[in-house]
């Protein structure tokens, strides 16, 4: 079959080019290396949109955090206070796209929104916006039957860290995972649903794996000589040479064809999980209203604020307490609902059951059970995947605002200067590298997902010790691998642009060269701009 008018593009997600060069300097990735020595390279730079956590919403959809004003897949209700998380908002760019295309396990994509386009979304993604899907009907079925179901489900999002034969498990069962979508990737793109001009599928154990797994990769990790680091390294190493295999049948399955890879963005050790999570929602707390919430465990503090230990059967659950200290939370997530607790739940949780279902899914988070206090606090601590995330009561905007719209910005600066003031407890360096206001003219026009004050810490906080409220923790890591590595990677092989680097561009470039590849015009409502439109 000939392949050369086509192109297929290979999104690999919690891709880190610097781990996966030293990889490439000792022969262990050679597909990969061969992909990057014949084509057009360019490094992408995510920018301060990283800290969305929506990497694959801004390729699918083509749009920047400011051109969809998305700003985080949380949401904050301003009349409830409540907070939910929200999948896929946009339409994906092949609408606006002539070209015949095709689909496998691309995160964000809502295939109902764009019927023309085929292919299967949900099957093994991590983080996959949406619910599973096919096009045509009867796919998704089919594809179930001939390859089964992903086979590592249960460490998409896997906890590992504590102990080693996990971490050993996590790298066996996602290089299976590996070997199943390259399979699937084949068959649905060559054999099933080949009349395509563009062809797009999304690896996503590198991220399942950097999340979990970084520790073992990471010398300057403080987890990097806990005992399962030994096996978190080699199920890294091992999972990298899964998508080079992955990397190498394609080459081989479609010759001839444009090969696009690319990551948004690259992988490192996680800054903001504990601090964000838990610390920061509890200093909140304690300074607007000198109640505490959060109740270490006595083994936590047994070494004062050195890294507290988590046993090889723990999951992650930090204890939170009620004002007076009597009564542990035990809230989990809810997966379905009796009509018993339909009856009972609304009138126990202060709120109607459906912002209840939304907001569920939050449960495990420590941040979201601190919202019981919202509506009295001048200001608090969001719930957030990532960077710390604040949120004003403000007047004529939130429903019980304390804070005036002529105070706002004074409000705002203070706040700031209070929160430069956090210092890492176990090291008694500045816990925040940066803080970041909302770029909204008028804060009364800012989006539900959107926050005043974006806190970006310096470390991996475990303990957070202030000179007016004391020391809060310490807790134990959640996940060692996060979003704070370099840029992402963009190759280009087999088209009309030399190989060679290329230098850097913004993430948001990807999508208006592919129209561009495709000979297609890009839309001027999506962001971004071709790399190729100064190759002439």
């Amino acid at each position: 079959m000939d392949f050369s008018n086509k192109i297929l593009v290979v999104g690999l997600d919690g891709y880190d080019q610097n781990y996966a060069e030293s990889l490439m300097a000792r022969g262990e990735l050679p597909y990969l290396a061969k992909v990057k020595s014949d084509s057009a390279c360019f490094e992408l730079d995510h920018g301060s949109a990283r800290r969305t956590g929506l990497a694959f919403e801004h390729f699918s959809s083509g749009l920047s955090p400011e051109a969809g004003d998305r700003w985080s897949a949380l949401y904050f209700d301003k009349v409830g206070y409540d907070a939910w998380q929200e999948d896929v908002r946009f339409e994906p760019f092949t609408r606006h796209l002539n070209a015949s295309t095709v689909v496998f396990d691309t995160p964000y994509f809502d295939l109902e929104i764009d019927p023309d386009v085929r292919g299967v979304v949900s099957w093994g993604a991590h983080d996959p916006g949406t619910a599973r899907a096919g096009q045509p009907a009867g796919l998704v079925d089919e594809m179930l039957s001939r390859f089964g179901a992903y086979p590592a489900p249960e460490w998409i999002y896997g906890f590992a860290w504590p102990c080693a034969e996990k971490c050993r498990v996590m790298g066996e069962k996602l290089c299976a995972a590996l070997e199943k979508r390259a399979e699937i990737t084949d068959w649905l793109f060559r054999e099933r649903l080949p009349d395509w001009d563009i062809a797009i599928t999304v690896v996503s154990e590198l991220h399942s794996a950097s999340e979990a797994l970084w520790h073992g990769v990471d010398a300057s990790h403080p987890l990097h000589n806990v005992p399962s680091a030994e096996a978190a390294a080699t199920s890294m190493e091992s999972v990298y040479k899964s998508v080079d295999k992955l990397v190498g049948d394609l080459q081989t399955s479609f010759p001839g064809v444009t090969l696009i890879f690319f990551s948004m963005h690259g992988m490192g050790p996680n800054n903001a999980d504990i601090s964000s999570m838990a610390l920061l929602p509890e200093l909140m707390l304690r300074k607007y209203t000198g109640k505490s919430m959060l109740d270490p465990k006595p083994e936590w503090l047994a070494n004062g604020i050195d890294y507290p230990p988590l046993g090889e059967a723990d999951s992650w659950r930090i204890p939170l307490v009620n004002q007076g200290g009597a009564r542990t939370l035990k809230r989990k997530i809810i997966d379905g609902v009796t009509p018993l607790a339909r009856k009972l739940l609304p009138n126990q949780l202060n709120g109607s059951l459906q912002s209840f279902a939304r907001s569920s899914r939050l449960n495990w988070m420590p941040a979201i059970h601190y919202k019981r206090y919202w509506k009295n606090m001048p200001a608090f601590a969001l719930p957030s995947f990532y960077d710390g995330r604040i949120r004003i009561n403000l007047k004529s905007r939130e429903k019980n605002g304390q804070v005036a719209l002529q105070d706002y910005d004074a409000f705002r600066e203070n706040l700031a200067k209070f929160l430069r003031g956090c210092l890492d407890a176990q090291t008694g360096r500045p816990a925040v590298r940066h803080i970041e206001f909302s770029s909204k003219a008028n804060p009364l026009d800012m989006d539900a997902s959107d926050a005043d004050i974006v806190v970006e810490w310096d470390s991996a906080l475990l303990a957070l010790e202030h000179p007016d409220i004391g020391t809060i923790g310490p807790l134990p890591y959640r996940r060692p691998g996060g979003h704070t590595g370099g840029h992402g990677i963009f190759y280009i092989s087999g088209s009309a642009i030399a190989p060679g680097a290329y230098g850097t561009r913004s993430a948001f470039d990807l999508v208006p060269t592919l129209f561009d590849l495709a000979g297609e015009r890009y839309p001027a409502h999506l962001s971004g701009a071709s790399v190729l439109s100064w190759h002439g």
